[in-house]
């Protein structure tokens, strides 16, 4: 992951902070994500969440390199990625293993 994007507007906070909001959104958006899910071989109906890696109590950011070590990737193989934003707000990618590379849906 190299950046996160959320709609301000869909926000409920005060009106003032919304432009701190930007600002973080803007330098390093990654501090606003609060929880990262990987479902390395999604069949297409419900991930089954198997690497996961969330924010801890001492209020540091997620690492935004993630390494995952596995034998037998195939062509076509599925992987979905789930992100929480520290609003609560979801959202997930699909990523395809392809020829010589990885499609993102």
């Amino acid at each position: 992951m190299d950046k996160y994007h959320v709609d301000v507007d869909k926000i409920e906070i005060k009106y003032k902070y919304k432009q701190k909001v930007l600002e973080i959104l803007l330098d390093d958006s990654l501090a606003l994500v609060d929880f990262i899910g990987i479902d390395t071989d999604y069949d297409g109906d419900i991930p089954i969440i198997r690497w996961k890696n969330w924010r801890k109590e001492d209020d540091i950011p997620i690492e935004p390199y993630i390494k995952i070590e596995r034998d037998g990737f195939r062509l076509g193989q599925k992987i979905y990625i789930k992100t929480i934003d520290i609003f609560g707000f979801q959202s997930s990618t699909l990523l395809e293993i392809g020829s010589k590379k990885i499609m993102v849906y």
